[in-house]
């Protein structure tokens, strides 16, 4: 299963910006989930990628820039560390608030 993608129809594109509902799956890959430039409404790699937990509790998304990927952590033993897989289902929705060049 891979992760599915939603925009927001009311983005701002004519201001760069989309807003995608991500849904996770239960197979969290080592060092995040590769994000596809479409999927999240854009031309090429975004500027900036804000994640918003929508769904999941405990559970805190960060987009990696560098690998254009989206990085799930939790909580354990006061600090943060990555995800593994199973620590993510499918019932799991993150909303990412993306800027960059979006496809009008």
């Amino acid at each position: 299963m891979a992760i599915a993608y939603s925009i927001d129809l009311d983005s701002r594109r004519d201001l760069g910006q989309t807003t995608v509902d991500v849904t996770l799956d239960g197979s969290y890959p080592a060092n995040g989930y590769p994000l596809s430039n479409a999927g999240l409404g854009m031309m090429d790699k975004p500027d900036s990628v804000q994640a918003n937990t929508s769904s999941v509790q405990g559970v805190i998304g960060m987009w990696d820039k560098t690998n254009n990927k989206l990085k799930m952590f939790k909580g354990a033993a006061g600090l943060l560390v990555e995800c593994a897989a199973g620590d993510i289902s499918s019932a799991n929705v993150i909303t990412l608030e993306v800027t960059g060049r979006p496809v009008l």
